[in-house]
């Protein structure tokens, strides 16, 4: 694109300065940017009245996570709870306190302690740098005067803890929206073509609209329901999905379906006249930390560019263009300095990019697999699993091919292909959306439960 989304102005060196913008915030994680869709000026405006409210939304889970976040300053943050067992490891009834999650491990907010084995023992639940201090205040307690019990120091309590979860409905909007027109803008749609989340004003102008249409998905036929399950199983969990299609039925419908954290679902109605090709494009990311990429480039680098350019899907053209579009600006780069970070940028976008298709490919052969040792609960059910899995395999070549295409495009149902969209617009609202929504989130959240014990084994 050479003209902002938002305010319509076409980029320049000196007043409409691109943004490097992430189409999928940085605070929950997203890699995946773009320096020519927002000028800096929006892209500055967005931040603060989009996404703000949006990734607070997130924080606790992306926090527990201890997702990548891209980010120079990197805080650890801390994330209150509200312990929700009985019974500690010290056999101790804590009840139900607020609790600091922090680096993997819960604290009371406001240091405590409980004495234990007839006064024998005083436990001291409090962060590392707090115990200290407070032991001096248990120490001038009367029970320490004539017999002075073992001190316990505890800065991790064992049990299960709720986190607070607040879904603000207009900042769940705004975001998703965002986050669609982004990746729409990424894909070279043009901001015209996305109305129904775009409202452009006489002026050229734009602002992201309040009203939109948003559906929940839900797993339909005998297929899609499994291959939910599976996702903790089969691949990388969580991840981040996005996918811009024409719908099947009706090619002048034009969707965006964004998942976040394998968990929040939904398709975004971009535009219902859309007279532009048909069209079914995707990115997929992983979430979870890998080790961080130290690029120092030296006589290797240089003797091996051109094959690690091309690894990374970046042309010579790209470098020289990315240069001289900044060349004139006051802290203008060297074309050196520029093709580092252009590398460096890449670089982290392959590590947590992932093969979407294979992903599926292998859910679908664990599901086949299921499938044959437990048998059919019906001929309808066999011809339903048998056409659903015929979706995604192209058999019309000498060799079997799978094919994205149909993902949370299409199902099947009664041995006919059905479009996700149109039908689940009759499901909205109901107690199968609900019940789905609370499934997927403790999906989630067990999963997050498990990675911090392995994180506690690791340390």
């Amino acid at each position: 694109m050479d003209n902002c989304y938002l305010c319509g102005n076409v980029f320049d060196t000196d007043k409409v300065k691109r943004h490097d913008e992430h189409i999928i915030q940085q605070a929950i994680g997203g890699v995946i940017s773009d320096k020519n869709i927002l000028c800096f000026s929006c892209g500055e405006y967005l931040g603060r009245e989009v996404d703000v409210s949006f990734n607070e939304i997130f924080h606790s889970i992306s926090t527990r996570l201890d997702i990548k976040k891209d980010r120079k300053l990197n805080k650890k943050s801390a994330i209150k709870g509200i312990l929700q067992s009985k019974i500690d490891q010290f056999g101790v009834d804590l009840g139900e306190i607020e609790v600091l999650w922090k680096d993997f491990k819960v604290t009371p907010v406001v240091p405590m302690h409980h004495y234990v084995n007839d006064n024998s023992k005083v436990i001291i639940y409090a962060m590392k740098k707090q115990a200290k201090t407070y032991a001096k205040k248990v120490e001038r307690e009367s029970k320490f005067k004539d017999n002075k019990p073992e001190m316990v120091f505890c800065d991790d309590i064992e049990g299960l803890v709720s986190y607070p979860f607040k879904l603000d409905g207009g900042a769940f909007k705004k975001g998703l929206a965002k986050i669609a027109i982004g990746f729409a803008s990424y894909l070279g749609i043009k901001r015209e073509d996305v109305p129904l989340v775009l409202d452009i004003k006489t002026d050229n102008s734009a602002e992201i609209r309040r009203n939109i249409q948003l559906i929940q998905y839900f797993p339909l036929g005998a297929l899609d329901p499994r291959l939910e399950e599976l996702k903790p199983e089969v691949g990388y969990f969580p991840t981040h999905t996005l996918i811009i299609f024409t719908s099947l039925s009706n090619p002048s419908l034009l969707v965006c379906y964004i998942e976040l954290f394998s968990t929040f679902q939904w398709y975004v109605i971009l535009n219902d006249k859309y007279q532009g090709d048909p069209i079914y494009e995707y990115f997929y990311q992983r979430l979870l930390k890998s080790d961080d990429y130290n690029f120092e480039p030296g006589r290797k680098y240089y003797k091996e560019r051109q094959g690690i350019l091309s690894y990374l899907g970046i042309s010579d053209n790209r470098i020289n263009d990315a240069y001289e579009k900044q060349k004139n600006n006051n802290d203008a780069k060297s074309i050196e300095y520029v093709e580092i970070e252009i590398v460096k940028e890449e670089h982290i976008k392959k590590k947590y990019r992932v093969d979407f298709e294979q992903e599926i490919d292998n859910s679908l052969s664990v599901f086949t697999t299921e499938v044959i040792k437990k048998g059919f609960s019906s001929i309808e059910n066999a011809c339903d699993i048998k056409k659903g899995v015929d979706l995604f395999y192209d058999y019309n070549t000498d060799r079997e091919q799978f094919k994205i295409l149909n993902y949370k495009r299409c199902y099947v149902s009664n041995g006919e292909y059905q479009d996700y969209i149109y039908s689940l617009m009759t499901l909205s609202g109901s107690d199968k959306l609900r019940n789905y929504s609370f499934s997927k989130f403790n999906q989630l959240t067990a999963f997050t439960e498990m990675e911090g014990i392995k994180r506690k084994l690791e340390a």
